[in-house]
Parts: C-alpha cells; structure tokens; sequence
C-alpha cells in the first residue's frame, strides 16, 4: 500500500504476516471471522497432460519464489501462497 492514497484498516490474515506489517489483522482490528483472498492461476484446457501441468507449474513456482519476484510482491503488500497443481484444483472442486 505504499505510495497509495489508502489506509489499511485490517488485513484478512491469521496471524501477522511479512507484508503490511504496520496495518493489523482483521481479528486484531476486532472483525473476527473475517476472511478474504484473491488467487491467481493458470487453468490448462479440459484434458491437459499431467507432465505439461507438472512443467509449467514448476517454471511459474521458480520465478514467484524468485528473489527478485519475492521483493516485488513485498513491495506492493503482497503475500504469495504455494501449493500443488492438485491443491489448486481442490481449489475448484474439480
């Protein structure tokens, strides 16, 4: 939230996190059950074989977990989660 003409009243975590350290958790700021994401991915077509899944899941991992991937999303208050191919589409219920 640096830069941005905002204020941050509470974040949707369960514990304080790397990012936003100064704007508190949603049951620190008293909103308890409180819960909210966003997620990104990448959805192959119907069919897709699981190798191709397995490598572009591999490629997209390495460059999150990139150092300098990892400053940015720092930067914009921004926390990646990581997970399988599978928990992603657990995700989904499909």
């Amino acid at each position: 939230m640096k830069g941005a003409n905002c204020a941050g009243w509470a974040k949707p975590a369960q514990k304080g996190r790397i990012a936003a350290r100064d704007v508190p958790t949603s049951a620190e700021a008293r909103l308890p059950g409180y819960k909210a994401a966003i997620c990104y991915g990448i959805f192959p077509p119907a069919g897709a074989l699981q190798p191709l899944i397995d490598k572009i899941h591999a490629g997209v991992d390495r460059v999150v977990r990139s150092t300098q991937i990892a400053k940015r999303f720092a930067e914009l208050g921004a926390e990646p989660q990581f997970g399988t191919p599978q928990e992603f589409r657990g995700l989904w219920g499909s």
